[in-house]
């Protein structure tokens, strides 16, 4: 399922540590926060056995993007079933940049037009599809596994309320996906844009699976992940890293202020220009009331930083704000690269602790009804020369 990327000269500024996520949905596909494998099951799913292959991820045409940039995919997936028919195939992509098993998803299933089988257009003789039939010759009234659309293939003719395709073993179904907008990752460094899936099946006849909701597995084993290569989208390798730090990362409450620290390091053999930093909440950071000022022009193996004072309100919980930062390298190639930073309102403050009084022992007097020597600093001192005041005169009395 893997492939190696050729070589790509431009050196590119790039970052994996933030993720604008948009989602689009059709009617064989339902997109949304919390619509994974185990979000839409309620279970925590194992999903590790081999019934069903997605065999590959193709988009419609070749495209390269920036790490962590978001890029539209119109992708045609290839499914498998390795021994046995399986039933109701659900797909999970994830759209987040991470797993499907929880999380923000598009699930697809096999749509209508489904068919179970017709007849030969010459011979008469039954058939599922065309390979069924002598060469020359269609199945008419059959599935069509390699068109993409359908129809496909109905395993449960008489199960007449079932509107979720099937698969036969042994043959490879193509499906065009509805358009996804995800992430640009290359998890695993091979060049190619990857993409958490689940593929779920039901292993049993008598289930009616009437929408993309039903298409789930029917059991915790009856599911594989995979983390997949879109095989003709590349990802320009990384060659600067960037930063986003808030400091503090908690407030007690809200209205507190907060240091935003960005620093961008050109971490590429050539020079790059820094033309833009853009944040989510504070807009351009050069008119932010901070230090940050632009362009800059960052050598090999240098860095950029500045900061910015905000105060931080809202409601209690996580606050979190991301920066775009974009420019041109030195064979002026455009860059880009996005970070993130969160900040925790706690909501109320604590109540403050009160501490027990400080217990202070009274020193012994003296016979003079003064404290002792014991006592420290200016006080023992006024105490001696009042002892001593009292012995000169006694000596004068006597």
């Amino acid at each position: 399922m893997k492939r190696h990327m050729p070589r790509i000269s431009m050196w590119m500024l790039s970052g994996l540590i933030a993720l604008l996520v948009t989602v689009l949905t059709s009617q064989s596909a339902v997109a949304q926060d919390g619509n994974c494998i185990d979000d839409a099951t309620g279970i925590i799913n194992v999903c590790a056995a081999d019934d069903v292959w997605l065999s590959y991820l193709r988009n419609a045409e070749d495209l390269t993007c920036m790490p962590g940039e978001p890029v539209t995919l119109n992708l045609e997936a290839r499914l498998l079933a390795t021994s046995l028919e399986r039933y109701d195939i659900g797909l999970f992509l994830a759209l987040d940049g991470g797993a499907a098993d929880t999380g923000s998803c598009q699930h697809y299933h096999l749509p209508p037009p489904l068919a179970s089988g017709g007849t030969c257009s010459v011979s008469g003789d039954g058939c599922r599809k065309d390979a069924d039939c002598p060469a020359g010759e269609l199945c008419v009234g059959g599935y069509n596994p390699e068109s993409g659309i359908g129809p496909f293939y109905d395993a449960e003719p008489e199960d007449a309320p079932d509107e979720c395709g099937d698969l036969e073993p042994g043959v490879d179904t193509h499906y065009f996906l509805a358009p996804v907008v995800v992430p640009c990752i290359d998890s695993d460094g091979d060049g190619f844009l990857d993409i958490g899936t689940a593929v779920s099946w039901d292993d049993q006849r008598d289930s009616t699976c009437e929408s993309v909701d039903d298409a789930r597995p029917n059991a915790p084993e009856t599911c594989r992940y995979w983390t997949m290569d879109v095989t003709n989208v590349r990802v320009h390798p990384s060659r600067s890293q960037v930063q986003k730090i808030a400091q503090p990362e908690q407030l007690l409450e809200p209205g507190g202020w907060v240091t935003f620290t960005f620093a961008v390091e050109n971490i590429a053999p050539i020079t790059i220009t820094l033309e833009g930093l853009v944040d989510s909440v504070y807009g351009p950071l050069e008119q932010a009331g901070g230090d940050c000022a632009l362009p800059q022009t960052i050598s090999p193996a240098g860095a950029y930083t500045c900061t910015i004072q905000v105060e931080v309100i809202g409601e209690q919980g996580v606050h979190e704000n991301t920066v775009s930062a974009w420019g041109t390298d030195w064979y002026k190639d455009p860059i880009s690269v996005t970070a993130r930073a969160q900040v925790l309102i706690v909501g109320e403050p604590p109540e403050p602790v009160e501490e027990p009084p400080e217990i202070v022992e009274e020193p012994p007097e003296s016979g003079l009804g003064m404290p002792a020597a014991v006592i420290t600093g200016g006080m023992a001192i006024a105490g001696s020369a009042l002892l001593l005041a009292g012995a000169l005169l006694r000596r004068k009395t006597t």
